[in-house]
C-alpha cells in the first residue's frame, strides 16, 4: 500500500489513527464533522488571536433565521460565519479573559507570528500544523475546556494527547528557526463565566514523553496494512471480552 497518499502527516490526523485506523481515514478524507464546540472553538481562537481579522469573518446574528432580515444580512456579509448574540457575547468575554490574565497576555504579546503553518520532518515523517503563535523560544496553544483547574485538566491533557502535540510542533518550528525550542505551553480558558484562564508550562521532560508516544504510534502506522479498521484493530481475535471494570472491583 503507498501510504504516501496520506502525507504529510499532523497531529490531529496521528491522534485519529491511536483511535482506530478508520478514524485516521475518515479525518484524512474530511468526513469527520465540526462540532458545535470546535465551531464555538475556533471562533475564540480568531477573537483571541486575530481581533481584525475576527471583525471581518464573525457577524452577530441579532434577526432570526429563515426572514427576510436574515436574507438581507447574509447578502450583506456573504462570507461570514454568523454566531447567536451569546456565542457571540461568549467569545468577547473569553477574548477578555485571556488577555487581561498576566501570564496568558505576556506568553501571547511576546509572540511573533500567530496561526502560524508550521511544515518539516519528525522522526522520518512528512508533518504540518498551525500554531496558535509562536515565539523565539516557545510554541504557545489556546484551549478552550470545561474545566481549566489543575487536577480535571492534567488528565484531561494527557488523555487529549497535548503533549504529542508540543512534541510536534516544537520539532517543527526548531527546524524552522534553527533555534532550541524547549517549551510548548497551553492557554487554557474555562468556556463559561466566571471564564477563568490557567496557563501550563509542558516542560522538556514531557515534551520527550510525548515524542515517544509519537513514535510508538507511528511504528503502528508503518506496520498497517492500509484497511479501514474499528477498534477491533487491536484485538487478537477480531473480539473484546466485556468483563466487569476495574474501578467497579
Amino acid at each position: 500500500m503507498n501510504k504516501e497518499q496520506y502525507y504529510p502527516l499532523s497531529f490531529s490526523s496521528c491522534k485519529a489513527f491511536s483511535t482506530s485506523p478508520a478514524h485516521f481515514i475518515a479525518y484524512k478524507n474530511r468526513q469527520q464533522h465540526q462540532t458545535p464546540a470546535m465551531r464555538f472553538g475556533t471562533a475564540v481562537h480568531v477573537a483571541t488571536l486575530e481581533p481584525k481579522r475576527f471583525e471581518d469573518a464573525y457577524k452577530e446574528l441579532t434577526v432570526r433565521r429563515g426572514t427576510a432580515a436574515y436574507k438581507a444580512i447574509v447578502e450583506q456579509h456573504p462570507n461570514a460565519e454568523f454566531l447567536s448574540k451569546t456565542e457571540y457575547e461568549d467569545c468577547l468575554k473569553l477574548r477578555d479573559s485571556v488577555r487581561a490574565h498576566p501570564v496568558a497576555k505576556r506568553l501571547l504579546e511576546d509572540c511573533t507570528e500567530y496561526e502560524k503553518e508550521l511544515t518539516g520532518n519528525v522522526l522520518g515523517f512528512p508533518f504540518r500544523g498551525f500554531a496558535d503563535g509562536v515565539a523565539p523560544s516557545y510554541v504557545v496553544d489556546l484551549k478552550t475546556t470545561q474545566k481549566g483547574n489543575p487536577r480535571d485538566f492534567t488528565s484531561d491533557a494527557y488523555r487529549q494527547k497535548y503533549h504529542v502535540q508540543g512534541y510536534i510542533y516544537a520539532s517543527l518550528l526548531q527546524q524552522l528557526t534553527g533555534q532550541p525550542i524547549s517549551e510548548h505551553w497551553l492557554i487554557t480558558v474555562e468556556k463559561t463565566s466566571p471564564y477563568v484562564v490557567t496557563c501550563y508550562r509542558l516542560a522538556p521532560e514531557y515534551l520527550q514523553r510525548g515524542k515517544k508516544q509519537l513514535q510508538d504510534i507511528l511504528n503502528h502506522f508503518t506496520q498497517w496494512d492500509g484497511v479501514s479498521r474499528g477498534y477491533d484493530h487491536a484485538a487478537s481475535f477480531g473480539h473484546f471480552n466485556l468483563d466487569v471494570p476495574a474501578w467497579a472491583l
